[in-house]
């Protein structure tokens, strides 16, 4: 048997990290066995429809190298893989269990509904339908349809039974079938809920492990019920943990960070977060921290995840996309920067900063912290000059003077001849204080007192800049 698994993202709103962390390991386990991970589109929910959110979709899973095999825009054997073109396939099917008394039409006002809700929360009970249409006659029910009265199609749940879920991580869980609503299967605009959609897609696409959040859960005694009304074997459940933040709330998507987009902008690479998210919930077997995609695709089994939600640490995170950055060529780590950069820097200088604060940075986006020093509007603060060099006016005045005229007399515009160079001067000047002497050329040529290594920094500036500076300060 072919393994196939799949996420259902609705095109409801922009591609969350909860979604990404459900479909990486939606595809590394079919990956593992050779299987084939699929995308269907679950858009029936019209009212809260946006309109780019699928083409996100696909732009997320592409940036992080998780791309489908099928999906709606790749096709696929199983298709269509929207549900909002599969509504013939639900009527079908719901209009089977109607037929066999394993659904009902239901009449109900929302005026009607609400009060049983109400009555519901009084009673200090949860809010469920009261089966009130589940008695009509079919003289009854042909009347109302004859009439065009408003219906949605409900399950019949069946009474006093025990049902079990089996679940891959969790092993049974048991459900008293008094407390499962008669979930609506089909809507008022004859669209189907999740839970029939679900149930049915999964089946005829052949799903083999149903992977979704653990928030599912407590529906899945609806799915047990409608997999065994139609007499079909349902796939393997697997739960995930849910995402926590660190104050173990429930990560959510109203919140900025949580967005795909969110961690794009900041500068995390794509390979850094799936490994964040393969800790999520699984352990490495030699318990390592910091490994590759094939890696995890060949030691991953969803048998192996944890049942309890793990926190999401974005401090963590941080750390480890650091040690991804610190393991790139200078090369790759140059052309990832380079739609980073907010000021304008050109290759050459970026070329000689791209070593020298590799070891410093821990998102792409940082670099313009550390590139403002190249600004080319930037003017030297004198008053910042002389407080940092903690030397007299007259001191740090011989000194610019002299730097200047060394720089002036360079030859050679590189890191090494400007190392030499200054390092040959402080011998000269034995009655500053080392710190004193590097910080006050830090500042009087770059205009802060915190920058990349220091001789990198002025190779950076180019001669024309750094002579600029020191004249302009020299009063």
């Amino acid at each position: 048997m072919t393994v196939r698994t799949r996420i259902a993202p609705s095109p409801t709103g922009y591609p969350h990290i909860g979604t990404i962390y459900q479909a990486w390991l939606n595809y590394a386990f079919a990956k593992k066995h050779q299987g084939k991970f699929i995308i269907r589109i679950e858009d029936t929910d019209q009212s809260r429809f946006v309109p780019d959110a699928e083409e996100k979709l696909y732009q997320a899973l592409d940036w992080f190298g998780i791309s489908e095999d099928e999906s709606p825009r790749k096709g696929g054997p199983a298709g269509p893989y929207k549900q909002s073109q599969r509504l013939e396939i639900y009527q079908q099917y719901v209009k089977e269990l109607v037929e066999k008394g394993l659904a009902y039409y239901c009449f109900c006002s929302k005026e009607r509904l609400e009060e049983i809700r109400k009555q519901m929360q009084k009673q200090s009970k949860p809010p469920m339908y009261d089966k009130h249409c589940c008695q009509l006659s079919k003289e009854e029910i042909e009347r109302k349809l004859a009439a065009h009265e408003k219906y949605v199609i409900r399950l019949r749940v069946p009474e006093n039974q025990t049902i079990v879920v089996k679940d891959l991580i969790r092993g049974e869980v048991k459900f008293d079938s008094n407390g499962v609503d008669d979930q609506v299967l089909i809507k008022s605009d004859g669209f189907p809920t999740y839970h029939l959609a679900m149930v049915v897609d999964d089946h005829l696409m052949e799903i083999t492990q149903a992977v979704r959040g653990e928030e599912w859960l407590s529906s899945a005694p609806k799915h047990v019920i409608l997999y065994d009304y139609f007499g079909w074997t349902p796939p393997i459940f697997i739960h995930t943990p849910v995402l926590r933040n660190p104050d173990k709330s429930k990560l959510s998507k109203r919140l900025g960070h949580t967005h795909v987009s969110w961690y794009q902008k900041q500068g995390f690479l794509p390979e850094a977060i799936l490994n964040f998210l393969s800790l999520l919930g699984w352990t490495h077997p030699q318990e390592k921290e910091i490994f590759g995609k094939e890696e995890f695709i060949k030691l991953f089994d969803l048998k192996d995840l944890s049942a309890v939600g793990p926190v999401f640490d974005e401090t963590k995170l941080c750390w480890l996309n650091g040690k991804y950055i610190r393991n790139l060529s200078d090369e790759e780590l140059f052309n990832r920067l380079k739609p980073y950069l907010s000021i304008k820097v050109s290759d050459q200088a970026l070329k000689i900063l791209v070593p020298a604060i590799k070891e410093r940075l821990e998102l792409l986006g940082g670099i313009n912290d550390w590139l403002k020093f190249l600004a080319a509007d930037l003017k030297v603060d004198v008053g910042t000059v002389k407080k940092q060099s903690k030397q007299t006016n007259e001191q740090i005045k011989e000194l610019l003077v002299e730097v200047k005229s060394v720089l002036e007399g360079l030859e050679s515009w590189q890191v090494s001849s400007i190392e030499v160079a200054l390092q040959s001067l402080k011998v000269k000047y034995q009655s500053w204080k080392t710190r004193d002497f590097f910080m006050t050329l830090r500042v009087a040529t770059t205009g802060f007192a915190v920058t990349p290594p220091l001789f990198e920094s002025i190779a950076a500036l180019g001669k024309k800049v750094v002579i600029k500076r020191l004249k302009e300060l020299i009063w």
